[in-house]
């Protein structure tokens, strides 16, 4: 399968590049497999606020507002 068509009409950002692959080939499923095991470890809670530093993909910070919706989920 080729990889679907992105459109768009500012400044390419490396960073959204690299998104993009990731979220398209398998690196994506295997990212999502080591957070998924790291967040296990950590055993959040529902009213917990956590801080993800250098959160500069977004891996952790979605997950993150999963699984704390009555506290905060923060990135930096």
């Amino acid at each position: 399968l080729a990889p679907p068509e992105v459109l768009t009409y500012g400044p390419r950002s490396q960073r959204q590049e690299q998104w993009i692959q990731r979220t398209v080939s398998q690196s994506g499923t295997q990212l999502a497999q080591i957070r998924d095991r790291i967040l296990a470890m950590t055993q959040f809670q529902r009213h917990h606020r956590v801080l993800d530093l250098l959160a500069n993909h977004g891996l952790m910070l979605w997950e993150l507002v999963r699984q704390v919706p009555e506290g905060a989920s923060m990135a930096e």
